[in-house]
């Protein structure tokens, strides 16, 4: 299957060193990236922020987030 991908300059020019420094294609390495990525995602599972252990870490702490982001810029010098 023959498939259009669109880079940036910048991810164009990292994909030309990164061939050259390999001595491979650019299909060479794109293919090894799909098959790096792929076995690792997993479309069924959705993918949501409540999975990540940051995410509501302050959730049982007695503490109003918008006075204690008022109290931390108060520090900050103009």
């Amino acid at each position: 299957m023959k498939a259009e991908i669109k880079l940036t300059a910048t991810q164009e020019a990292a994909l030309e060193r990164y061939c050259r420094m390999m001595h491979a294609t650019r299909e060479n390495v794109i293919q090894q990236a799909l098959v790096c990525f792929l076995p690792n995602c997993t479309p069924s599972k959705s993918i949501s922020l409540r999975d990540d252990s940051g995410f509501g870490i302050w959730r049982n702490k007695p503490v109003d987030a918008l006075e204690y982001q008022r109290k931390l810029r108060s520090e900050w010098p103009e």
